[in-house]
């Protein structure tokens, strides 16, 4: 048997907050692992159940993150471990001995997924709170096949219960690569217009051939500091914004504008202009940020200001950038 896990553990997992896409339901359930990995970046813990030994175990004998059960056996701590699956260890109710299946989590899951196998017939699945209320019972589409949930509350555990032949008798099924994860993570935010108004600065730094640059290291060097802007502007933040200023007019603008001293990166005067014109307008683009932010906080050493705006000179009217001869 292989026993993948994250190295996070579910307990880890469970101080952080819960957050769901607001394309989720309370309950959604996939019938295909490309749909349910879409809404589920990474499992936390995943088990194949290889290594059978065709006999009863106890449903501890996977994984300390969740525990199996077969809630109608004569002995529910068991399971049935055969053909690198698992399945009930039969029913003291049902006549014919078939059983469901149940599970229990350490901590809590917002989402697992499983392979349904042996069963034409699909099963359903119970889902219970920290509370041990049974909150939703959900439907398997297929069987066999995938079966996933995600679930806007925590499970603290679930009973997958035999679909039925038509005759009313239970349909016994093996369930194969069971996966869970405790916590969704939130989507990454939408980038805002000054994110890609410095990415496209960025991307024409890229775009332009090594030659206006005079060499390869000047163009990986001044892409680092664009690296270093971009990242600050990602922050989102006034702090942020004035430090991608500050990285702006100091060591990435005076490698562009004409001026000899320090020497330029950039030595095609037409590249260097049209980069120039590109850095200005993401400065001014910023200043504006900042000014319905708040500004910048002044420095303390030497009490002189970090703020930037129309009175601050710096942008076109500034002189920065003497221009290219074209």
């Amino acid at each position: 048997m292989r026993r993948v896990h994250s190295t996070k553990t579910l307990f880890a997992l469970l101080a952080s907050a819960a957050v769901v896409g607001s394309a989720v339901a309370a309950e959604t359930v996939y019938s295909d692992q490309a749909s349910y990995a879409a809404v589920v970046a990474a499992d936390d813990f995943c088990l194949d159940f290889n290594g059978s030994t065709g006999a009863l175990v106890g449903g501890d004998s996977f994984s300390t993150s969740v525990t199996f059960s077969s809630p109608e056996a004569s002995d529910p701590t068991q399971v049935n471990w055969s053909s690198d699956a698992i399945s009930d260890a039969g029913s003291a109710t049902d006549p014919l001995g078939v059983g469901p299946l149940g599970g229990t989590f350490a901590g809590t899951a917002q989402a697992f997924h499983f392979s349904i196998l042996s069963a034409s017939n699909a099963p359903s699945v119970e889902l219970y709170d920290e509370a041990d209320v049974n909150f939703a019972t959900v439907n398997a589409t297929a069987a066999p096949g995938f079966f996933g949930v995600v679930s806007d509350t925590p499970v603290k555990r679930f009973v997958i219960r035999n679909g039925l032949f038509a005759d009313g008798t239970r349909d016994r099924f093996f369930i194969d690569d069971f996966c869970a994860t405790a916590v969704l993570a939130a989507p990454p935010p939408e980038p805002t217009p000054l994110d890609t108004q410095c990415a496209d600065l960025a991307a024409a730094v890229e775009a332009a051939d090594v030659s206006a640059f005079g060499n390869e290291g000047k163009k990986g060097a001044l892409l680092n500091k664009l690296d270093v802007v971009c990242r600050h502007v990602g922050r989102g933040t006034a702090k942020g914004y004035c430090k991608a200023i500050q990285k702006l007019l100091h060591d990435v603008l005076p490698k562009t504008d004409g001026d000899g001293s320090p020497p330029d990166f950039v030595t095609d005067a037409t590249v260097a202009q049209a980069l120039e014109d590109q850095i200005h307008a993401l400065i001014a683009a910023l200043e504006a940020e900042i000014e319905t932010l708040g500004g910048c906080k002044p420095k303390h050493a030497g009490g002189h200001e970090q703020g930037h705006g129309n009175s601050g000179g710096n942008g076109n009217s500034s002189g920065h950038g003497k221009g290219h001869n074209k």
